[in-house]
């Protein structure tokens, strides 16, 4: 039976400043490149066959490195793209939950309710 992994990206600045990142294109710091060969430590156990990912910074830059340590083909594949937070994205998660408490809230307790300004659900995408 196969096994599906999900590897999330590497680290980008706006991971550590806690800032939305949505569908901007981040590249990588250096703690995500760190990041990636960790888990390049705990795959090299793991068969896998394909890897798929959406053609944004950080995951195909995540993908690639890890297909070409071991030598397993990248697919790329639209439908995992992030959410886009429109107007959010860019915005620190503290800035958000100050100007829009009340969205805010409702993103805690039902994410696939809301809609940031400009953007899109995540029935949408």
């Amino acid at each position: 039976m196969p096994s599906v992994v999900l590897i999330r990206p590497g680290c980008t600045d706006f991971d550590e400043q806690n800032r939305v990142q949505g569908t901007l294109e981040i590249p990588m710091n250096s703690r995500g490149l760190e990041q990636i060969e960790h888990v390049l430590g705990e795959l090299r156990e793991i068969p896998l066959e394909v890897i798929y990912a959406p053609p944004s910074e950080p995951s195909w830059s995540t993908a690639e490195r890890i297909g070409e340590e071991l030598g397993v083909a990248v697919k790329e594949c639209e439908d995992l793209r992030n959410l886009d937070q429109g107007l959010w994205q860019g915005l620190q998660i503290e800035d958000i939950r100050h100007k829009y408490p009340k969205v805010f809230k409702q993103c805690q307790e039902s994410p696939a309710t809301i809609c940031p300004p400009h953007g899109e659900t995540a029935r949408e995408v």
